[in-house]
């Protein structure tokens, strides 16, 4: 399937129906599949705009994009701005964020964030191995 099938299938998708977490849930990793960042940053906005139950998954989906492609920065600010819009960051979210400062060489600050996410997480959880 190809990008714009994708982009194609999620307008008809939108015009016909109310579209639900779970249908942003599919698109969000299918764009970024093709590497389109761009397409998936409009989407969450329009996600944003309409939510009513923020949910953690649909921007983890870009922030784990953008700490795979070394954009720690841009990741970090959307997560700030989970943050002011009521979401709030899970482990995984947090763990995107530690796995993208250790491929920056930032050891000290990977370490001060996986403490935050096993805080989040609870005692039953424990970091991957390579971690």
């Amino acid at each position: 399937m190809k990008k714009d099938e994708v982009l194609r299938l999620w307008e008809l998708y939108g015009k016909h129906k109310k579209v639900y977490n779970r249908g942003y849930r599919c698109v969000m990793p299918s764009l970024l599949k093709f590497d389109d960042m761009e397409s998936a940053e409009k989407v969450l906005e329009e996600w944003e705009s309409q939510c009513k139950h923020y949910d953690i998954w649909i921007p983890n989906f870009l922030i784990d994009s953008y700490c795979r492609k070394g954009l720690l920065q841009k990741a970090k600010t959307l997560v700030n701005r989970v943050k002011l819009k009521g979401g709030k960051p899970d482990a995984c979210t947090l763990f995107y964020i530690v796995t993208a400062y250790l491929r920056d060489n930032q050891t000290g600050k990977a370490v001060d964030t996986l403490k935050e996410a096993s805080v989040v997480r609870g005692d039953q959880w424990k970091p991957y191995e390579e971690s």
